[in-house]
Parts: structure tokens; sequence; C-alpha cells
């Protein structure tokens, strides 16, 4: 090989990695952040939702019902609060997801972590404007910062 075919392949190989780069993290700009699961745009942020939703009167936390991939069902609230008085009852506190999984391999993570978050401030919404007593589950983990 001589010289001019080396900075040929070089070229070649430096623009089409920079492509690579650029489709890689514009999907992941547009993949959106979980809310999907639950009908929101998902570009919305977590806080926010619960915000439109408590002004909405849905008071209901998120819940994740998804097929997990290695096998049955996901059923999960993340730092879902126990409310004794809660406004629809302790059996109709809970929004359950969508099935389908959106995002691959991460929707799972991605679902968590939207439902999390949101469920953390509708709690603040109940117990604040509403005066509503919401205590963690014993077996709840701190919150996520």
């Amino acid at each position: 090989m001589n010289i001019e075919q080396i900075a040929k392949l070089l070229f070649a190989t430096t623009f089409l990695s920079i492509f690579s780069y650029l489709l890689f993290f514009s999907s992941m700009g547009h993949a959106g952040n979980g809310g999907e699961y639950w009908g929101f745009d998902g570009y919305v942020e977590p806080w926010e939702a619960a915000q439109t939703s408590f002004e909405n009167r849905d008071y209901r936390f998120l819940q994740i019902n998804m097929r997990n991939p290695l096998g049955g069902t996901t059923r999960d609230a993340p730092a879902y609060q126990k409310c004794d008085n809660h406004p629809f009852g302790k059996e109709n506190a809970l929004r359950p997801s969508s099935e389908e999984q959106i995002h691959g391999g991460d929707s799972i993570r991605l679902a968590t972590t939207f439902a999390h978050r949101y469920n953390q401030s509708m709690t603040w919404h109940l117990a604040d404007q509403m005066n509503y007593r919401c205590e963690l589950w014993i077996d709840e983990e701190a919150p996520i910062q």
C-alpha cells in the first residue's frame, strides 16, 4: 500500500466513525425518558407530569406492569407512598403502565426511574397541598437524587 491509499483509508474511517457517533447520540436524545408508558410525551420531566396530573385531579401513583425480558412480569411501584386517606382508596391508588416495551432492554430502567421521581412528587403534592398522611413502605429504598 502506498501513502495515498493509507491516507484515503484513514479519512474514510474517520468520517464513518464521526457519523456513527452522531447517529448514536442523536438517537439517545430522541429515546424519551420512560413517561411514555403512562401516556406522557417522553420529554416532560417526572415532577412536571406529577404536577399536571395533580392539577387534573389524578392522584394515582405510577406502577410498572411490564413483561420482563428474562421471563415473568415486573410489577413495581417505586417510591409508592401508602396514604391512609388516599382519595381513590388504597385499592385504586396505582396507575399501571402499558405492558409493551418501547425502549427495548432499557424499558424497565427508564420506567422505574420516571415512576420513582413522579411518585415522590405526587407524595409531596398530596402531603403539602391536601394534608394527606403518606408514608414510605417499610422496604423502600432511599430516594434517588
